[in-house]
């Protein structure tokens, strides 16, 4: 398993969506698959119920918002 960013490939990623709910970003062979959650711990139920071995990592500001700060 390859790192990026000090991350795990096999780790799940949840944060805020910018449209309101959550993202849950689930790594696969192909890439990365992306579900919708209406709630912090419904997107955390999600990601283990998907992948329960994983490593869950919960950002608490959406990719949106870390871009404008980047800016």
């Amino acid at each position: 398993m390859s790192a990026v960013n000090g991350v795990n490939s096999a780790a799940v990623i949840v944060r805020p969506d910018s449209c309101g709910g959550w993202q849950v970003e689930f790594p696969g062979t192909a890439g990365v698959s992306l579900a919708q959650a209406r709630t912090k711990d419904e997107a955390i139920y999600l990601a283990r119920c998907v992948m329960p071995n994983a490593a869950i990592l919960l950002q608490t500001t959406s990719i949106e918002k870390r871009r404008m700060s980047a800016e």
